[in-house]
């Protein structure tokens, strides 16, 4: 039997996302835990939460924020009260998180 490890994220830093140049295509930069970076061809950087809904088991994204209005810090404490709410049933979609 093969046992597969979890792959392990490295998280980002600061710098990373500070420096992360808009491309052709939007692309992502991965925090770990969901947490993401999305960055558009036109240079707009935003956080976003990837989780799955309790509902229906689907994955969806959480708007969080743009850089460098919500840092990486902040980004991360959001992503994990964010968490909590979706856990609840509190947080998706329909809902806006304010002041995190």
């Amino acid at each position: 039997m093969v046992t597969t490890m979890p792959r392990i994220t490295k998280p980002l830093t600061a710098t990373e996302v500070k420096n992360a140049k808009p491309k052709e295509k939007e692309y992502r930069l991965s925090d770990g835990q969901g947490l993401q970076l999305r960055v558009l061809p036109s240079g707009s950087k935003q956080w976003q939460l990837n989780y799955y809904r309790p509902t229906n088991g689907k994955r969806a994204n959480f708007n969080l924020g743009r850089f460098p209005d919500v840092n990486l810090a902040q980004a991360r404490k959001s992503s994990l009260l964010t968490k909590e709410l979706i856990a609840q049933g509190i947080a998706g979609r329909e809902h806006t998180l304010v002041n995190l």
